[in-house]
């Protein structure tokens, strides 16, 4: 099918865009374009134009090459109109456009005999008739143009949108990435809760081809809100948006407690705990309160979690308190233990005496006791284990805080026993014990303090071991947690 629209005696009101749609019950299509009125120069008699030339001495402006009819590039080309004339006095020459104005990116020049008009990276804005008039004393002259720009662009569009995310604070690096296309290639700007994003030493911005990237290394708790790709471009605009979720750290928390350890002089000596964190932990290790660095005397490893001091060659000077520290960005958490070396045995000469007949009375040993003290941050598990020697279906175990208050089983404070071999906390072979264990579900500072271990057995035989728990709070330091359990003790 074919539609035509014709305009008899067409006139510069006519000038404007014309739009031809065409609809169904499928859909539609529409087609469109500009008509631009151009105006014609009348033709005057010779005669009629001497008599209404002014009697003035030169000549009036007259192009020798006036400017071509029309001219059509594509969006982003430059324009160059050129024309040529003569007059006497030299006229001026001015250029204009219809419809609307010169843009301010225009260039023009006029040597006296040759004008030029030079725009550079022309737009479809730029359509319209240039026209070039030359004046002096003596008379004027025109000529015109018709310049169309076609559009070869397309505005900014998001091929690629940004996702919403959930991370931990200090993991990276975490990338939020967009792509976005548009001709010509659109400016883009990254926001942060409304303010632009600036690169800094945690902060990176990356533009490879239409992909375009923010990475955060490592993420901070601040990072958190409302981030925004928009891309702008003379052709138009878009943007896309996402939500980053920051989540905060918890402290590290000890898995596996160290154990108290004895052994003679000169044997080696190995301290180790099990940490589990939601970030890499910084790990610190004490004696005595002082900090321990790796050497020749300490060899300190971490791996898997598995926190290790190994002393290749323990003497009585290395006795003492030892403390592993393990801190992130959500706290810090200590777990510490006994390091006792015996002095070595010197022979000497034993008289022999007769056997003694006398009946000892049956007690019971604590194979291995609870730690003197142990460090765990607020809100971390606690488990508190001791054995005794022996394997009897009558031992039986009874827990108490440092005010004689008894802890009872509870979903809060569990209760356990077990039969297992387990190694003396004065060295040597495994032996048969039975192991009484205090689970703390989650600790607090309230529950700082003294707990003791009783364990009685048949023929009023028993045995005791006793820690001090210290429940550390964020805001409350060491000293202060310490005089609590004392406190309460």
């Amino acid at each position: 099918m074919e539609q035509r629209l014709f305009i008899k005696a067409i006139r510069p009101a006519d000038e404007a865009k014309f739009l031809c749609k065409a609809i169904n019950a499928v859909g539609m299509a529409e087609t469109s374009c500009r008509v631009t009125v151009l105006e014609t120069l009348r033709d005057y008699p010779l005669e009629e134009q001497i008599q209404e030339a002014p009697l003035s001495d030169g000549t009036a402006p007259a192009f020798t090459e006036a400017l071509p009819g029309s001219v059509a590039l594509p969006e982003g080309q430059s324009l160059l109109l050129r024309c040529s004339l003569t007059g006497e006095p030299i006229p001026t020459v001015e250029w204009n456009k219809t419809p609307g104005q010169l843009r301010d990116t225009v260039k023009t020049t006029f040597d006296g005999h040759v004008a030029h008009l030079e725009l550079q990276e022309a737009i479809p804005e730029d359509t319209g008739c240039y026209r070039a008039v030359a004046r002096n004393p003596v008379g004027q002259a025109s000529c015109a143009c018709q310049v169309a720009v076609a559009s070869t662009g397309e505005g900014p569009r998001v091929m690629k949108a940004l996702k919403d995310m959930d991370v931990n604070a200090g993991a990276g690096p975490i990338k939020l990435e967009c792509v976005i296309v548009g001709v010509p290639e659109p400016e883009v700007i990254w926001y942060h809760d409304g303010a632009p994003v600036k690169e800094s030493d945690t902060v990176r911005l990356e533009f490879q081809g239409d992909q375009c990237t923010l990475v955060l290394q490592p993420v901070r708790r601040e990072d958190a809100g409302q981030y925004c790709c928009s891309a702008v471009s003379p052709r138009g605009l878009c943007s896309t948006e996402c939500q980053l979720r920051v989540k905060a750290t918890a402290a590290p928390v000890f898995l596996e407690p160290l154990r108290d350890v004895t052994l003679p002089s000169g044997t080696r000596a190995e301290l180790f705990a099990r940490v589990t964190s939601d970030e890499v932990p910084f790990l610190a290790w004490y004696k005595d309160g002082r900090s321990v660095s790796p050497g020749a005397d300490y060899q300190i490893t971490h791996d898997g979690g598995g926190v290790r001091l190994v002393i290749p060659e323990a003497f009585v000077e290395d006795d003492g308190l030892y403390e592993v520290e393990a801190s992130n960005s959500g706290g810090r958490t200590r777990s510490s233990c006994r390091l006792k070396v015996t002095p070595p045995v010197v022979d000497k000469i034993v008289p022999v005496t007769a056997p003694d007949l006398t009946v000892a009375k049956p007690c019971l040993v604590m194979a291995r006791s609870l730690p003197p003290e142990l460090h765990v941050q607020a809100g971390t598990r606690v488990s508190l284990c001791a054995s005794v020697a022996g394997t009897s279906n009558s031992l039986q175990a009874k827990w108490f805080r440092g005010s004689g208050e008894p802890i009872a089983d509870s979903p809060d404070f569990r209760l356990s026993k077990a039969r297992e071999m387990v190694v003396p906390d004065q060295g040597g072979p495994l032996v048969p014990a039975t192991s009484f264990t205090l689970s703390i579900a989650e600790a607090f500072p309230e529950d700082s303090g003294v707990i003791w271990l009783r364990v009685e057995g048949p023929g009023d035989t028993s045995a005791a071991s006793r820690t001090h728990l210290l429940v550390l709070d964020e805001d409350e330091n060491r000293e202060q947690a310490a005089q609590a359990a004392r406190d309460v003790k």
